[in-house]
C-alpha cells in the first residue's frame, strides 16, 4: 500500500514539474527539496519555488494536494523550530503535532501571495 501511494505522489509531482517549467529542472520532489534546504539559490529563487507550490496548492488542481505535502516537506525545519517553541508552553503537547500541521495546511490553502513579500 505505502509503495503505491509513493508511486503516486510521485507521478503527481511529475505532472506538476510538466505543468509548470520552474520545476522542471528538478528528477523529483527530494532533488527539489535538496534545492530548497541545502541549495546555492538565492532567497528570491526559493521564494518563487515556494509561491509557485501555493499557487497550486490553492488550485482545483489533481496536483493540489501534492504541492501541499511537498510545501510542509520545504517548510519543515520551521515547523519544526515552532513545535519545540511551543511544546514547552502547552498544555496538551500530544496534540500540538497535528495543530501545528492543521494551521499550517490551513494558512498555505489561504496565504494572499499578494500581502506576503517572504514566504520562508
Amino acid at each position: 500500500m505505502r509503495s503505491a501511494s509513493i508511486h503516486t505522489f510521485n507521478r503527481t509531482f511529475l505532472e506538476m514539474r510538466g505543468a509548470h517549467p520552474a520545476l522542471a529542472r528538478f528528477t523529483d520532489v527530494t532533488a527539489l527539496l535538496d534545492h530548497l534546504h541545502h541549495g546555492k539559490a538565492s532567497a528570491d529563487e526559493k521564494n518563487d519555488i515556494l509561491a509557485l507550490l501555493i499557487t497550486v496548492a490553492q488550485s482545483r488542481s489533481a496536483t493540489s494536494d501534492a504541492a501541499v505535502t511537498v510545501l510542509l516537506l520545504a517548510l519543515w525545519p520551521g515547523l519544526d523550530a515552532v513545535f519545540h517553541r511551543l511544546s514547552r508552553r502547552v498544555e496538551a503537547p500530544e496534540e500540538l503535532p497535528s495543530e501545528v500541521l492543521d494551521h499550517a495546511v490551513e494558512q498555505l490553502r489561504h496565504l494572499d501571495l499578494q500581502s506576503v513579500q517572504r514566504i520562508a
